[in-house]
């Protein structure tokens, strides 16, 4: 839904090339637009904050009483870090933001709690939406340097309920906190956004926040990093990445895709599941392809948004995998971490299967069904494309590095492509084979 164009694109030019670059693709790379934005379903919603119609924008900003508000995780920045809160002990504030178009939900608090705005202290946020509306790369004015991300509460028919309570934020900033404190076994394809901080009002306990931090060597400018969308998403002007990446290579298509995208990633996932217990959700909005100033690919993954990141807890502890002492609200383990609070859940093998079918459903469904459309077009010439045939190379990268990391040899019959149920619990075996080895191996 285009609209007005609304913000400075001046204030953006503060931030180094590496996070411009992410906010082109964040807002003018956009895949299938129409499916998320249905404006229909909220006439009122001020459109002029979509992204692809925002540039920067003071963000509504205020400083709440400490006491005002329950908090997960690091509530004090170091002083070269982003100001999140001010004072200490009774006097102290917590800074905390809110989304423009959700001012009038927090009205009574901010004035019952008496908020203070940020900006009539000289604290002036520029904030520009991503593909997901709500979340929002923020940085002092000035200060580009300290960039981060706020997830913001967003509630609205076009967008369903994305209001942020204590479930959702506990279970973020502790699952973040999980995989982060383990970084040394993760695979080194894989780096994430940590989020480290998440603050509910408690007189709101649905509309909290989180903050979000960028990898050092993105945030630096060291490398570039473009969600898996974008290499679809664009028109005219703005030519999807995939095509201006295979142009730089010279390669062929399925090639190309297949070793910058489908071998690393089934690679990666296995060691996140298997050796890890972490599932993540395989859409294009939450995984980042790495890329270098030139639009090389990397070879390396990045995630955001722990909201969808399954874990497998009993093969984390199995392994001992190291983890921190006291995770937010562990005293609703079940609800806050062993479920998203639908009826399956809480079902290991709906963990396993949702993580790999996303990556399967959600990109390369997607990025096959454009190569056949750039193809018509005369856009690129690919001969065996087919249906399914992205699918059938991530079944087969899958074999491949399940034979490699576990010598697993699977039956034809068993392969991700040809029955997703038998693959799924071939995975599974295999799990408790790796688990039965490890506790064997704890009692020698």
């Amino acid at each position: 839904m285009q609209a007005e164009r609304m913000g400075s694109e001046e204030a953006i030019q503060q931030l180094p090339e590496s996070l411009q670059m992410l906010l082109q693709w964040e807002r003018r790379h956009l895949h299938k637009i129409q499916s998320f934005q249905k404006l229909e379903y909220d006439p009122g919603f001020d459109v002029r904050y979509f992204p692809q119609n925002c540039g920067a924008f003071p963000l509504p900003c205020f400083w709440i009483p400490r006491r005002a508000v329950v908090m997960f995780g690091d509530e004090d920045a170091a002083p070269d870090e982003f100001p999140l809160s001010r004072g200490c002990g009774a006097t102290k504030k917590m800074l905390f933001p809110i989304h423009p178009t959700s001012l009038g939900h927090y009205s009574q608090l901010l004035s019952e709690v008496g908020a203070e705005d940020a900006r009539l202290s000289g604290l002036l946020i520029w904030a520009v939406p991503t593909s997901s509306t709500r979340t929002l790369l923020a940085w002092p004015d000035g200060k580009p340097e300290l960039a981060l991300f706020f997830k913001t509460s967003l509630h609205s028919p076009i967008f369903g309920d994305r209001r942020l309570g204590t479930r959702i934020v506990a279970r973020s900033v502790g699952t973040s906190a999980v995989l982060c404190h383990a970084r040394a076994t993760l695979p080194p394809t894989f780096s994430c956004f940590p989020e480290t901080t998440g603050m509910i009002p408690r007189a709101l306990r649905d509309s909290g926040a989180i903050v979000r931090h960028l990898p050092g060597d993105l945030q630096r400018g060291a490398v570039f990093a473009a969600p898996l969308f974008a290499l679809l998403g664009g028109s005219g002007e703005r030519e999807p990445l995939l095509l201006t990446m295979l142009r730089l290579a010279s390669m062929e298509p399925l090639r190309f895709l297949n070793d910058i995208l489908i071998a690393p990633y089934a690679k990666m996932w296995l060691h996140l599941a298997m050796k890890n217990g972490m599932l993540p959700e395989g859409h294009g909005q939450d995984f980042l392809i790495g890329l270098t100033p030139e639009l090389r690919p990397l070879g390396k993954f990045f995630y955001r948004d722990f909201e969808g990141m399954q874990v497998d807890w009993d093969l984390r502890r199995a392994r001992r995998l190291p983890a921190p002492a006291n995770l937010p609200n562990a005293f609703q383990w079940h609800l806050t971490y062993e479920t998203w609070g639908d009826p399956y859940g809480q079902l290991l093998s709906y963990k396993y299967y949702f993580s790999l079918a996303g990556f399967s459903d959600l990109v390369l469904h997607e990025i096959e069904e454009s190569l056949m459309e750039w193809r018509a077009e005369g856009l690129i010439a690919v001969a065996c494309l087919q249906k399914g045939l992205l699918v059938r190379m991530f079944s087969e990268a899958l074999r491949s590095s399940l034979h490699d990391m576990f010598d697993l040899h699977l039956g034809v019959g068993s392969t991700f492509e040809a029955s997703r149920v038998k693959f799924l619990v071939a995975l599974l075996a295999l799990r408790r084979r790796l688990l039965s080895s490890v506790r064997a191996a704890a009692q020698e």
